[in-house]
């Protein structure tokens, strides 16, 4: 694999931190579902339903980490820029 720009390579050589790639934005959003669901997370506990939680959680995330990955950036820009919008 080669390394971006932002690429990083901790000491210890099993850890690399790179941008996150489109494909793996559901196993991301697994993963911080289970993070903030096991133990419970305060303010997630309190305003997520405990009906299908983790569940829920998993689509918040994947939903916020879709909406944040660079290629999504010119259609928000143009969002913004339109006169329309207030």
């Amino acid at each position: 694999m080669s390394e971006s720009p932002l690429s990083a390579r901790s000491p210890d050589a099993s850890i690399q931190v790179r941008p996150l790639q489109p494909t793996e934005v559901t196993a991301a959003a697994e993963v911080l579902a289970a993070a903030f669901s096991v133990p419970p997370y305060p303010w997630t506990a309190f305003t997520i339903s405990v009906d299908e939680h983790q569940e829920r959680l998993q689509q918040i995330f994947e939903l916020d980490l879709r909406r944040w990955m660079p290629n999504s950036w010119p259609a928000l820009a143009k969002r913004r820029a339109s006169p329309t919008r207030r």
